[in-house]
């Protein structure tokens, strides 16, 4: 199995690796790909939690004071994490978290698909949407990007 590299950030890594990782699962998407394999991958003894839904893909990093463009939502208002490009529905959160934009943490992201990072203080936090089934993030920091579908050809941000 191809090992995971920890040094190009998890961006370039997901992409170099991406076929690897597309030949051990059978799937041809990232998200798909990431569920079959498990969505913690393990490289020199660090683990990296990623969570998939739709065109979102979470990545937990180390927490960070929220800088750049914060927003918090109240409790039981959901807060918008991406609106469906193709279907109208949304990813949101209920639960009351802080969202954040900083470009500055996502430089080893590509341009276009950097959303923000979202802050769970509480015990937990779900993402929901009404086409994937809840994905529930326990306390900590998470990074939120779009996913990209790697064809033989070309690249593409998937759509929900």
């Amino acid at each position: 199995m191809e090992r995971w590299s920890t040094e190009l950030g998890i961006a370039d890594s997901l992409r170099s690796n991406f076929i690897g990782c597309r030949r051990l699962s059978g799937y041809s998407d990232e998200s798909r790909a990431l569920k079959r394999i498990g969505r913690v991958l393990k490289h020199k003894e660090t683990a990296m939690e990623i969570f998939a839904q739709g065109d979102l893909l979470l990545e937990r990093v180390d927490d960070v004071a929220p800088s750049g463009m914060v927003t918090e939502n109240a409790e039981g208002a959901p807060l918008v994490l991406a609106e469906g490009e193709e279907s109208g529905h949304r990813h949101a959160i209920g639960e009351r978290v802080t969202m954040f934009q900083d470009e500055k943490l996502a430089r080893d992201i590509p341009a276009g698909l950097y959303i923000g990072h979202v802050q769970v203080s509480s015990a937990y936090a779900r993402v929901t949407h009404d086409e994937h089934a809840p994905i529930t993030l326990p306390r900590g920091t998470y990074r939120v990007r779009r996913q990209r579908e790697l064809g033989p050809l070309d690249v593409r941000v998937l759509a929900d």
